[in-house]
């Protein structure tokens, strides 16, 4: 089984205030099980994978690159951990297989 997903973070807005939308595309079409939170604080609107986009028309924005990092970072680790517990999980199954993810890839 060989899979690669990939997760877009597209920035848009002026240099004073910047919103961040995220994508995420499997190869095979299919994808972790899980949901990540894309809210500012992470305590609510959760998505699954496959939906990322339906966040978007209530999206936070950020005044700071500080901010804006932070954010990043914590919803990048968030989507790594479904696919790190994704592969675990399919070791289990496949002992002997190899499971491939591929890369992460980001556009600015």
């Amino acid at each position: 089984m060989s899979r690669k997903i990939e997760l877009t973070m597209m920035v848009e807005g002026g240099s004073s205030y910047r919103h961040v939308a995220f994508e995420c595309t499997s190869s095979d079409g299919t994808f972790p099980e899980g949901k990540v939170s894309l809210a500012r604080r992470p305590d609510h609107c959760y998505f699954e994978l496959s939906n990322l986009p339906a966040h978007n028309g209530h999206r936070p924005g950020f005044s700071s690159t500080k901010e804006l990092k932070a954010y990043v970072d914590r919803v990048t680790a968030d989507v790594q951990a479904l696919v790190e517990a994704d592969i675990e999980a399919a070791a289990q199954y496949a002992p002997d297989g190899v499971v491939s993810l591929g890369t992460w890839n980001y556009d600015a």
